[in-house]
């Protein structure tokens, strides 16, 4: 094997360990997304750890060639980072209605990716 070769499958194998961690990491997304939709208190913490999360992916995807992971991530912290509602979240409203959506467009992005390898 050549060290092109060699170098190819490290990030290869990267990758796939990157996969194999998104979907429990947007699980927890959706889990602190659930713990908003029932809690009256501000969680300025909960809305900073889902960011958090989505940030880093969205650069890691980025940066492994997982170019739709990474943009699904990128637009759901974009949406968490301009969420200014109200406790617990209302689902009758836009906002969490766009990022519920786009928790679940990250799933469907992911699955479809790890369906291929």
């Amino acid at each position: 094997m050549s060290d092109t070769d060699n170098i190819q499958q490290k990030i290869d194998d990267l990758t796939n360990v990157l996969l194999e961690k998104l979907p429990g990491q947007l699980a927890e997304i959706r889990r602190l997304f659930e713990v908003l939709r029932e809690e009256t208190s501000p969680h300025e913490d909960t809305i900073e750890n889902m960011y958090i999360i989505a940030h880093k992916y969205a650069g890691s995807a980025g940066s492994f060639g997982l170019d739709e992971i990474g943009q699904c991530f990128h637009d759901l912290e974009q949406s968490l980072n301009n969420y200014s509602g109200t406790f617990p979240i209302d689902m009758n409203d836009d906002h969490p209605r766009q990022i519920m959506k786009l928790i679940d467009t990250t799933d469907k992005a992911i699955s479809e990716r790890l369906h291929n390898i």
